[in-house]
């Protein structure tokens, strides 16, 4: 009975402080949802594979910051490639500030970060695509291949982050 009254007790502070309500998203899969939360931070503006899917129109720029193999294989229509540890913010720069940009990697780790830097050059409408390129897929949303073709395919970095994409093909190449 002590055990379960420190469980709640640990969960009500939780649920109070915050923590739960930050990024209440939807994602397919709860165990991701507890990985997700695990990776953003309190400064990171998210927006949902469901609320982007509703309103593409509203977006100037889609960057896409994986590395130019991941994206050849798969992205989201009309993305640029930007990557991230080589993070190309000349693309970036010929967009006014009050730009609406939709930023996005794999699962949400690389594209916060490159988010967190283009707030910090005076962007303040950036959202980072909540749960990242896998959510999208696993919500079974369409990408393109580098050529424009629509495809299944989806490069998901190594098998252990490819765990999170359910839907699609993983190509590891």
């Amino acid at each position: 009975m002590k055990k379960i009254l420190t469980v709640f007790c640990l969960l009500l502070t939780f649920a109070f402080s915050g923590v739960f309500a930050q990024y209440e998203q939807p994602v397919n899969n709860p165990e991701y949802a507890l990985f997700l939360n695990t990776m953003y931070d309190n400064n990171s503006r998210t927006i949902s594979v469901q609320e982007y899917a509703a309103s593409t129109d509203e977006f100037n720029l889609i960057l896409d910051t994986r590395p130019e193999s991941e994206f050849n294989v798969s992205h989201i229509a009309g993305a640029v490639q930007v990557g991230f540890e080589d993070f190309a913010f000349d693309l970036v720069q010929q967009y006014p500030t009050d730009a609406k940009i939709l930023i996005y990697c794999s699962v949400g780790g690389r594209s916060g970060i490159i988010g967190g830097q283009l707030r910090m050059m005076g962007y303040a409408e950036v959202y980072n695509l909540y749960g990242g390129m896998f959510e999208w897929v696993n919500q079974e949303q369409p990408v393109v291949k580098a050529t424009g073709e629509t495809t299944l395919e989806v490069h998901p970095f190594d098998e252990n982050w490819g765990r999170w994409l359910e839907k699609g093909i993983k190509t590891y190449e």
